[in-house]
């Protein structure tokens, strides 16, 4: 290959790298308004949690790039959305055993986050930990709260 076609082939790259970044930056900002928009508290706690998933996209990056307070904060955004739109599907009053719709897909994503919050645990140092456990702790509480809902399983009797 010559010089010219790498130089061509290196700058297309670039150019979709840089297209997908702004891409993804628009796509938060669109599902940001969406959420504030949605009327329907399963749909709105669906888009958060999306939301969230960018948030712990963000910090991951952050932490890659040595920068610990940037990705602190970009994982107390999320916990923030994260737990928003726990409450709210359990402020709806549905019986997430007979209307799964939402809660199932909420179950799955929270299980997704605590592999990934864990993952990013074990790349940064033990003194930095101690946010990301319990992090990992009260999102594994929800998401148990989550499939207890789906299976039916009394809280009562627990």
């Amino acid at each position: 290959m010559s010089t010219r076609a790498k130089h061509f082939a290196a700058s297309g790259l670039l150019a979709l790298s840089l297209a997908a970044w702004a891409a993804a930056g628009d796509d938060q900002a669109r599902i940001k308004a969406k959420a504030q928009a949605e009327r329907d508290p399963i749909k709105r706690a669906q888009l958060e949690i999306r939301l969230a998933q960018f948030r712990l996209d963000g910090a991951q990056k952050a932490y890659e790039e040595g920068m610990p307070d940037k990705g602190l904060a970009e994982l107390k955004e999320m916990m923030a959305l994260v737990q928003d739109a726990h409450n709210r599907m359990f402020e709806t009053g549905r019986n997430p055993r007979k209307k799964p719709k939402g809660f199932k897909e909420a179950e799955i994503k929270f299980r997704e986050m605590t592999r990934r919050l864990k993952d990013l645990r074990l790349s940064i140092p033990v003194d930095d930990r101690d946010p990301l456990d319990s992090m990992i702790a009260k999102i594994g509480k929800m998401q148990e709260r989550l499939l207890k809902g789906l299976m039916q399983v009394d809280e009562a009797k627990q």
